[in-house]
């Protein structure tokens, strides 16, 4: 007879003969929704699996204790929606009427994809597939077990972006693993800052593989794309996918890390495209650096960078960047102006030396060579000098006129095209979500806009994040635009945590966190280490009106 595992269904942590996880709180009574493996159930008598952990349009995956290695590991079912379900009361999977050769091809992707991918299992920044197993109708692929936080909230609760050297770090290592998958045939097609986690160690995964037909438009399934960093490709049913494709994801990643702001969603881009080059959002950011993320986000699969090595080559050398010949810059309206007045008066000065030294050789011919007539030559002269005098005169009139007609239309046609192109506009970036802290020290920001800051309470963001903000991310705008920020002031009524078990130094800190005025008291109590909160002036569970004067009292062991 078996022995009875005793293991919580969302953390494997031992929980004896109790139903509430004293590690992680879980009830193990929870209740499943139909459709799931119940908690509990044991594969092969190997795998005693938990709780679902997520669904994607691939699959579901749970967590699970595999029993012969003592270890925490994933485990992915292959259930596409649309196109099966699973049969009451039962594990197996039963295709839906008509598409069963669908189903079966799609299976046959998703075993050969694990199985693929169980073979590099050594690299140490993707994530580790141990097994692929077939049972009920179905496949599952046996996965390592990740504990940390998705790129995307790391950057959020830490840096919002980091300087080139720091993002190096980073990308380098999912550059190289992409390029090893690339190697051997396997394209990702969903490279994000939601499926590269950051482990414990500070080790970066890459995870969440799936299908080719789940990370693309198509009739058959439903599609699972990453806003911002999918591929335009992908967002059309015959769009032609590659190595080209992860490039565009990848540097998409890059180009959030280093600017704060993702890249505008490709879908949009190509009706209206309002990139912005990463170097005007952050001035640090050296121009052979932005111009590659530009190649390597250009909608064009032509035009884009289509390989790692490539990618890699223009990342780390900047020689290997064709040098870019910047168009000639027009000068100011007023320098321009200066220009072309300088220009006039030269032209008008040389029409008059030309016509003096005309003047002079007439004067030297006549009389060098018809002294005779010197009387009536010295009046044609004059008459000469004289007549002509008037038209220089009427030359050099009209000759300014027509320049300051000329230079007066120029201007107008400055003036109207510098309305209608603003050469200093730029794309809103999306601040929603980021401490208000690191955009205010942001010297980027500081240069590009002017901020006016609203602080209120908001149940939905903590205390410092920007909730709302007055004109739209990528909407275009000229340097120097004011954009108000709402930023969050927590909520104004919190609910007292629990303090059960809890030292004093992390309850405050939570406190803090949730904007609690609190005070606190100090008794000394048998049977407690001194320390903990073993009581506190409101019950655990109520609310408390931050407004208010009210202090929560907190007794500390001593």
């Amino acid at each position: 007879m078996q022995k009875k595992i005793q293991l919580c269904v969302s953390c494997m942590k031992d929980i004896s003969n109790s139903n509430i996880c004293e590690n992680c709180g879980y009830d193990q009574d929870t209740l499943y929704l139909p459709g799931q493996i119940p908690p509990k159930t044991i594969f092969l008598e190997r795998y005693f699996l938990g709780k679902l952990l997520s669904e994607d349009k691939q699959g579901a995956t749970y967590i699970a204790f595999d029993l012969n290695i003592n270890q925490i590991v994933e485990i992915k079912e292959y259930l596409p929606e649309k196109i099966c379900i699973r049969e009451k009361n039962s594990l197996n999977i039963v295709p839906t009427e008509g598409l069963q050769t669908q189903y079966k091809a799609y299976l046959s992707d998703f075993i050969e994809l694990y199985r693929e991918l169980s073979k590099i299992r050594t690299l140490s920044h993707i994530v580790k597939i141990y097994d692929v197993i077939e049972l009920n109708n179905t496949a599952y692929a046996i996965c390592e077990r990740v504990i940390g936080q998705t790129l995307k909230q790391f950057l959020i609760d830490n840096i919002d972006y980091v300087s080139w050297d720091v993002a190096k770090e980073i990308i380098t290592p999912v550059i190289k693993s992409v390029g090893i998958l690339h190697s051997v045939n396997i394209i990702h097609r969903g490279i994000s800052t939601e499926t590269l986690l950051i482990n414990k160690k500070n080790e970066i995964k890459l995870t969440s593989f799936s299908i080719n037909l789940t990370r693309g438009a198509n009739s058959s399934l439903n599609f699972d794309l990453f806003s911002g960093y999918s591929a335009p490709e992908q967002y059309f049913p015959n769009g032609t996918h590659g190595t080209w494709t992860d490039i565009y994801s990848i540097s998409a990643v890059l180009y959030k890390i280093l600017t704060g702001t993702m890249p505008p969603d490709a879908y949009s881009r190509m009706s209206k495209d309002k990139y912005v080059s990463a170097n005007k959002l952050n001035l640090d950011i050296t121009e052979y650096l932005s111009n590659t993320l530009d190649k390597a986000l250009n909608l064009s699969i032509k035009d884009r960078i289509s390989s790692i090595n490539e990618l890699q080559s223009y990342l780390t050398n900047p020689a290997c960047y064709p040098p870019i010949i910047e168009p000639e810059k027009p000068l100011p309206i007023n320098e321009k102006t200066k220009s072309q007045k300088n220009k006039k008066y030269g032209l008008i000065a040389m029409g008059i030396t030309t016509i003096l030294l005309l003047f002079i050789l007439i004067f030297v011919f006549v009389f060098l060579f018809d002294t005779p007539n010197k009387n009536n030559n010295n009046n044609n002269l004059n008459s000469f000098i004289s007549n002509n005098s008037s038209n220089i005169s009427s030359n050099i009139s009209i000759y300014e006129s027509s320049s300051n007609s000329s230079s007066s239309s120029s201007s107008s046609i400055i003036n109207s095209n510098s309305s209608q192109i603003d050469v200093n506009k730029i794309a809103v970036p999306n601040f929603i979500n980021q401490n208000y802290t690191s955009i205010k020290n942001n010297p980027t920001y500081k240069n590009l806009f002017s901020f006016i800051i609203k602080e209120e309470y908001n149940d939905s963001f903590g205390i410092g994040k920007i909730f709302e903000q007055s004109i739209n991310p990528n909407s275009e705008v000229i340097q120097n635009t004011s954009i108000t920020l709402k930023v969050s002031k927590g909520k104004r009524f919190p609910i007292i945590p629990d303090f059960y078990g809890i030292s004093a130094d992390e309850y405050t800190k939570t406190l803090k966190d949730l904007g609690i005025n609190y005070e606190i008291q100090r008794e000394k109590v048998s049977d407690l280490p001194s320390g903990y909160v073993f009581n506190t002036s409101i019950t655990p569970g109520n609310t408390i009106d931050i407004e208010s004067s009210i202090k929560l009292v907190i007794f500390i062991t001593k």
